[in-house]
């Protein structure tokens, strides 16, 4: 009987300090840098200055490509986002009315109530374009921006809709004494009504005309409309319109506007704005782009594939082209789907002619040439000194590495002729006092993994009826995978006190833990070692007491009684033992368990117990990293059926054989990869059992599930 602690491969995480490639072959003698740096300097004047002509035309080039790239790509981000908040101020708008009519303080019946919010609202609003409501009934109520002044109006649905018309002043007054007209006007034929009935959200709607079949450019528009229901029931829609004139207005008011074209297309390829000319015919019809007055908008529109109306090509859609514009020579273009919200599904044009940044780019060009002609005079003058300063402190930064390299991580390196220099001193100093401490580092973790391993039981107890092996291995030099054999003074000698734990994680962290545990194990055992889930709960409030470090451990305390064919055992939430009868072949699991530990102080733990064990009888207690191996390849774990498979194919061996030919399996498995987890468990062998009576008995004596 044995146990085999094992850890990481030797030489992990070593530091070389001797026998390297670099001794064993000396480098050729190479010239000074001194030389080097002067003749790289002086000798090829003549060709250095045809080289900088040449980088000074080809990154004059690409500067031009790349600014014109970025001027594009930010004028086309700016617009996006002003034309966003643009529109976004009709939903915030229609958000507040569906708020008002909501919480009652506007009536959805008594339209009255809502001619001066609407004019206070309107005013403070000046991208909104009209604010219109109509209810089921064929109510309705607006006030619009219109004709260049304020158009108020009402429709009453129990007239037959009749509606009528009164100009308004900017202070709120009706002019109720000169209307303007009466006529039919049933909101509900409206498609801003229609829209907002056939969405389940808040849409914007396809741009229609205002006025009629046909109109100007400021009576063309899209609308944000909703319904608005009130305690379940439609109390009837709001629209917030926004002109197409008002939205070209906005867009002619951006700065990218006075050196390129910016347009609007919805995704019918029409017009929705446009800096540059206008959106609608003289006709009162919307236009496309290849139909605009601007020359920008005609050669996008030629770019575009002619299959369609829409701008919708792969090859123009979310990228930058050189683009042909009459009268403005080449020019670069960009066209980016917009959809601010859901019904608006548009795109932004921006158009750049090349001839707006390549100035800057010639420029830049004539400025090389010049600098290029005063390197290369001052070239010869430069390298001697230049040589002298640099390599100086190379020099010293070499005998300095080479002192460091022997062992002196004391020594002190300094630089001085450069910020940059002293700055490389100060790291580099920073760099030996880091390796010092790694090193130091180093030796701790060596120290720390030669105490946990001593930790682990250097032998099994011999147990008159049993066969015992115990085996661990860690992922790293230290692990949260926790073994013990524990000989308690008070428990007859003629049984075996088994620990299995597993701290969440592993390394330092979970290794101190581990300790913790294993000492409030050994210390609790003490105290009484015939009350499991007593001994469980007092190393449960050890843990839990300061838990800030986060973790928590699994834990099965077990007691086997080869005399008794028992097994008595108390479980923190730790997988359950596998057992294997040959006899009989089967399989079962010792199954009670309670909550992990470190989680909370006080928990109560209960004790469980298996009897009716046979001669033969396999026993299986180990940690997750056994069943979670993974292989290297595909990922697949090796699970507990292998276990049970191995535990089968070998249960007329001893416990260290069986133990051996899991360890084979597992390493088959795995292949050439390594272990993300710490590896433990505990064969054990029943080999002086009386037979007996199996006893599958409820929680508190135990359960053993097959």
């Amino acid at each position: 009987m044995a146990v085999t602690p094992d850890g990481p491969p030797a030489g992990n995480g070593a530091v070389a300090r001797a026998g390297t490639n670099d001794e064993l072959h000396p480098a050729r003698r190479l010239p000074s840098l001194r030389v080097l740096v002067t003749l790289i300097v002086v000798l090829p004047i003549a060709a250095a200055a045809m080289a900088m002509l040449v980088i000074s035309d080809v990154t004059s080039g690409q500067i031009s490509e790349q600014l014109g790239e970025e001027l594009v790509a930010d004028a086309t981000a700016r617009v996006t986002a002003e034309v966003r908040n643009y529109i976004g101020q009709a939903v915030r708008l229609s958000d507040l009315y569906a708020r008002r009519l909501q919480t009652g303080k506007l009536s959805a019946t008594d339209l009255t109530s809502w001619e001066q919010v609407m004019f206070d609202d309107l005013a403070t609003s000046p991208y909104a374009a009209s604010i219109c409501f109509g209810n089921p009934a064929g109510d309705a109520v607006y006030l619009q921006r219109a004709h260049g002044r304020l158009e108020y109006g009402v429709a009453d649905g129990a007239k037959d809709c009749a509606a009528m018309e009164w100009p308004a002043r900017p202070d709120g007054t009706i002019e109720r004494n000169r209307p303007i007209r009466a006529y039919r006007y049933d909101p509900r034929q409206r498609p801003w009504y229609t829209a907002a009935l056939n969405s389940p959200t808040p849409v914007w709607t396809p741009v229609y005309f205002w006025f009629g079949d046909a109109g100007g450019e400021m009576e063309t528009g899209s609308g944000y409309t909703r319904t608005v229901t009130v305690n379940g029931e439609l109390a009837g829609v709001l629209t917030i319109d926004v002109t197409l004139g008002a939205v070209s207005d906005f867009l002619r008011r951006q700065p990218f506007a006075s050196r390129g074209d910016i347009f609007v297309v919805d995704d019918l390829g029409l017009l929705v704005a446009a800096s540059d000319g206008a959106v609608v015919s003289a006709e009162g019809k919307r236009l496309p782009l290849a139909s605009s007055e601007s020359r920008a908008a005609r050669a996008v529109a030629a770019a575009a594939p002619q299959t369609t109306t829409a701008v919708t090509a792969a090859t123009l859609t979310g990228a930058q082209r050189n683009l042909p514009v009459d009268g403005d020579g080449p020019s670069r273009a960009s066209v980016t789907s917009f959809t601010p919200y859901p019904g608006a599904e548009w795109r932004i044009i921006t158009v750049l002619p090349e001839s707006a940044f390549l100035s800057q780019a010639q420029g830049m060009r004539r400025r090389s040439i010049l600098l290029a002609g005063v390197a290369v005079l001052g070239a010869m003058a430069i390298g001697v000194v230049f040589s002298r300063r640099l390599s100086t402190p190379l020099i010293k930064l070499s005998a300095h590495v080479a002192r460091i390299g022997g062992g002196d991580f004391n020594t002190r390196l300094h630089l001085d002729g450069a910020r940059e220099l002293q700055q490389l001193a100060v790291e580099t100093n920073r760099m030996a006092g880091g390796l010092r401490q790694r090193l130091e580092l180093e030796k701790s973790v060596e120290l720390a993994t030669h105490v946990q391993q001593s930790l682990l039981p250097q032998h099994t107890p011999e147990i008159l009826g049993l066969d015992l092996f115990g085996h661990s291995r860690y992922c790293e030099s230290t692990g949260g995978d926790y073994l013990d054999f524990i000989d308690v003074a008070n428990l007859p000698n003629d049984r075996a006190f088994i620990a299995v734990g597993d701290v969440m994680g592993h390394g330092l962290g979970a290794a101190l833990l581990m300790a913790t545990a294993r000492a409030a194990v050994r210390t609790s055992a003490t105290l009484g070692a015939e009350d499991l889930g007593g001994m469980m709960r007092r190393v449960n409030d050890v843990l839990a007491r300061d838990a800030r470090h986060g973790l928590f451990m699994t834990l099965m305390l077990l007691i086997v009684e080869p005399q008794d064919c028992r097994v008595r055992w108390a479980n923190a939430g730790h997988d359950p033992a596998i057992l294997y009868d040959p006899a009989r072949d089967e399989f079962g699991e010792l199954q009670g368990a309670d909550v992990v530990l470190g989680v909370e102080e006080g928990l109560p733990y209960e004790n469980f117990s298996h009897t009716g064990l046979t001669p033969g009888t396999v026993m299986f207690i180990g940690t997750d990293g056994v069943w979670e191996a993974r292989r290297t390849g595909d990922g697949d774990m090796y699970g507990k059926d292998r276990i049970r498979e191995v535990m089968r194919a070998h249960a007329n061996r001893s416990a260290s054989e069986i133990s051996v030919a899991l360890e084979h399996s597992l390493d088959q498995f795995v292949g050439s990869g390594e272990y993300h987890d710490d590896v433990t468990f505990v064969m054990v062998k029943f080999v002086g059992c009386e037979a007996g009576q199996v006893d599958i008995a409820t929680r508190g004596t135990g359960v053993l599930a097959g």
